[in-house]
């Protein structure tokens, strides 16, 4: 019986000492851009990207008393674990990156890789970009790698929108699966010939496109929009933000209001309203909440108090379109006590109003989103 019980000892102690080192968690919503103009000084760089509301860059690691200096974070690049060995209390770090759109040869030893900087520190994630293939190679990623965020790129307005549903509802299924953050890149500039370098002109609906692109990814659940890249925020040679980095700052100021909120949510579902985009689905007619318009989504999402939040966007880039959300008279609808809104600019939670409690209309601009939060009898409005 001894011996019995020493095996099954040294069995648990070996399980134990084989458990992998939980994934390092995020701390706060990103909005992030990479690879700033090398022939611009780093501080004042640093300084017009802070102001333009971005919290992380990635950057090179000698730039991360830059960045601290200015509030942001750095996401390292050209580190090896013996760097974010040192690196593990400091707080000016958001992690490592390791790669970019790697291909399928490479998984294992970026497996080994992450399980490295997760043991050197186990509080930075390490990060590796994908391109948007999905299918296969995603599971194979996801399987061999086991990532601590699932980040990925697609530039819907270079590459062809008729995938940016698809390709969210894929990396959102993998994020989810595993448990970990989704965050994703989108193009600052929309238009489709700055990706050969032949022209890069700012087309008349960028800002209508990029926004399109931020909310209709904040309502599959990611927790950080990264801008590609910093060299298309500013004039040549300078720190003043071209047309598109004004574009960019406006929406990073309301991702900014957004983000702490939107963060610590649980995304639950995403539904889409006619005419369904590829691969997308409608909600079941008996569910609680109901959004009825044309080329809407919406995504479900809870907090740890298992408060319901809404957040509504029109996938529209040209026409205005009227939300009307519908609460089930039957079931939830009885319990809704109120509907707040959040104000994307002073961050508050204010009353949304409706002179019945089961049914409120939003008008959305093209390509905008509204966050909301559904208070049932047993909530409190200071949730």
């Amino acid at each position: 019986m001894k011996k019995l019980l020493l095996n099954l000892l040294l069995g648990i102690v070996s399980l134990i000492s084989r458990a992998e080192t939980p994934r390092p968690a995020m701390t706060e919503f990103m909005i992030c851009t990479g690879w700033p103009a090398k022939n611009v000084d780093s501080a004042a760089t640093a300084q017009a990207l802070a102001k333009a509301n971005f919290n992380t860059v990635l950057w090179p690691l000698d730039k991360l008393e830059i960045c601290r200096a200015n509030g942001l974070k750095l996401l390292a690049e050209h580190v090896q674990p013996e760097d974010a060995k040192k690196l593990a209390k400091d707080s000016a770090i958001w992690g490592y990156h390791l790669a970019d759109e790697p291909k399928a040869p490479t998984f294992p030893k970026l497996a080994t890789e992450v399980k490295e900087f997760r043991l050197a520190d186990p509080a930075h994630p390490a990060n590796i970009n994908m391109l948007c293939f999905a299918g296969e190679l995603l599971h194979e990623y996801m399987a061999t790698v086991k990532p601590d965020v699932l980040s990925y790129d697609h530039y819907q307005w270079w590459w062809g929108s008729h995938s940016h549903f698809e390709k969210l509802e894929q990396h959102r299924d993998a994020a989810l699966a595993t448990g970990i953050p989704l965050t994703c890149w989108i193009e600052a500039n929309a238009n489709p010939n700055v990706e050969w370098g032949h022209d890069y002109s700012v087309i008349p609906d960028n800002a209508v496109k990029i926004r399109q692109s931020v909310y209709t990814s904040l309502a599959y659940g990611v927790k950080g929009i990264q801008w590609f890249s910093a060299d298309m925020l500013f004039k040549p040679g300078t720190t003043e933000l071209n047309e598109c980095g004004q574009q960019v700052a406006q929406l990073n100021s309301e991702l900014a209001k957004l983000g702490p909120t939107l963060y610590k949510l649980r995304s639950l579902d995403v539904f889409h309203t006619q005419p369904l985009p590829r691969r997308t689905h409608e909600s079941q007619h008996d569910h609680w909440a109901q959004v009825v318009g044309e080329n809407l989504l919406w995504g479900m999402f809870k907090d740890a108090a298992d408060t319901d939040y809404i957040l509504v966007a029109n996938r529209d880039i040209h026409d205005r379109q009227q939300a009307t959300i519908q609460f089930q008279r039957a079931g939830y609808g009885r319990k809704v006590k109120t509907v707040l809104q959040l104000d994307k600019k002073s961050g508050e939670w204010i009353p949304f109003t409706s002179k019945v409690r089961v049914l409120f209309v939003v008008n959305l601009e093209p390509g905008d989103g509204q966050l909301f939060k559904v208070l049932k009898e047993e909530n409190s409005v200071s949730k």
